[in-house]
């Protein structure tokens, strides 16, 4: 097997191919030529299978070939083999002094481990339809978005609602990354406890109705890992009654291994929370906040995880579609604006719409459905 120095200079110089200009004009023609295929029906067809399997050797030749001029001794299967573990070790190293030094590796791990996922190229081929289609239609119109600031008021729980819950109503101050007829990215300054953070708000189109998608993205019962890959279980501690979910839980995930790299944890103390009818009549707010459990209160030590908050809103004009509206605190501002657009106008959007294609394939397999229930109570049961 490689040695983990062997595979750190590999993955820098499969970046240099993958980033060359070469391999980006093929991969983008590659995508567009193929896109249009491509439905967001639950049905995979042979013809993605084809699709797939093209991609896949599209891509190891032009590594192959790359690397040919680069490293004698380059090995794809040497590499793929031992890249699980060197990820595992170079995270337990933790945040190294440069962050420039996690940019290009982290994203020649995710196009690597992309070629073993056929859902990844589903989801790539869908946004990239969507945006051919908005530049058909003269796109580029701001669609329905709401505010969401949160994480400004420190630790009191009360008091993130407070004043996250006002801001559903002004869009001022926030910086536009992407704007799409079915994706808004936005991002704005600020200040938690003193220090410098941003506050970053996705706003997607998503095509399921209110209650579904909030089944698809609220539902952390064991049902959820036939459509989450990355949820592993959960632990219910506390559970209050209401109208809308309110529980105090621990959440497993399987952490993708760009995460791993800068030591980011398997599992999360949580208090998540719902509002019905907040703040509008017919919205679903939700937050999640770190929990500490023994002293029942928002946990502010926790370096990796600030609130976030939301809402899931039945779409203006059409009905069997519904917003999906995500904001959290980063205090991550050493993240250059081109990287943060790259994550979250592609892998976040792209993580979002891979899920919601594989609860639609569960759903359609599990007739009749069950939408996850209003009551607290209710919904800790399922």
């Amino acid at each position: 097997m490689a040695t983990d120095e062997r595979v750190g200079v590999w993955l820098s110089e499969i970046g240099s191919v993958l980033q060359g200009t070469g391999f980006v004009t093929k991969h983008r023609d590659f995508i567009n030529k193929n896109c249009d295929t491509f439905s967001e029906d639950e049905e995979n067809k042979l013809e993605y299978t084809n699709i797939f399997e093209e991609y896949v050797g599209f891509v190891e030749e032009a590594i192959e070939k790359g690397m040919k001029d680069k490293s004698g001794d380059f090995n794809m299967e040497q590499l793929m083999e031992a890249l699980p573990s060197y990820v595992e070790r170079e995270g337990s190293k933790g945040m190294p002094a440069n962050q420039s030094e996690l940019e290009g590796p982290a994203k020649t791990i995710d196009m690597l481990l992309g070629l073993g996922e056929f859902e990844s190229l589903k989801a790539t081929m869908l946004l990239a339809k969507r945006d051919k289609a908005e530049k058909k239609d003269g796109g580029n119109e701001s669609m329905f978005a709401v505010s969401v600031e949160d994480g400004v008021v420190g630790t009191d729980l009360e008091g993130l609602l407070a004043a996250s819950g006002p801001q559903f109503t002004s869009n001022e101050g926030w910086n536009r990354l992407c704007d799409r007829n079915w994706l808004v990215v936005e991002k704005k300054d600020c200040k938690v406890e003193g220090k410098d953070a941003s506050l970053m708000k996705t706003t997607v189109t998503v095509d399921l109705p209110l209650m579904q998608t909030r089944s698809c993205f609220q539902d952390f019962s064991d049902r959820r890992k036939n459509w989450d890959d990355r949820f592993a279980g959960i632990t219910v501690h506390k559970v209050r009654p209401g109208n809308g979910i309110d529980h105090v839980v621990t959440i497993k995930q399987h952490t993708p291994y760009m995460m791993k790299m800068v030591g980011v944890p398997d599992q999360f103390t949580l208090r998540m929370i719902e509002r019905v009818d907040f703040p509008f009549k017919g919205d679903i707010y939700f937050m999640v906040v770190p929990w500490d459990l023994q002293k029942d209160c928002v946990d502010k030590s926790n370096k990796w995880m600030e609130a976030k908050s939301g809402v899931l809103r039945a779409h203006p004009t059409e009905a069997n579609k519904s917003l999906y509206i995500g904001c959290s605190t980063s205090k991550m501002n050493w993240i250059p604006d081109w990287i943060m657009t790259f994550l979250m106008t592609s892998m976040v959007p792209k993580m979002l719409l891979g899920l919601v294609d594989k609860f639609k394939q569960h759903m359609k397999s599990h007739q009749p459905w069950q939408d996850l229930p209003l009551d607290s109570e209710a919904a800790a049961k399922m």
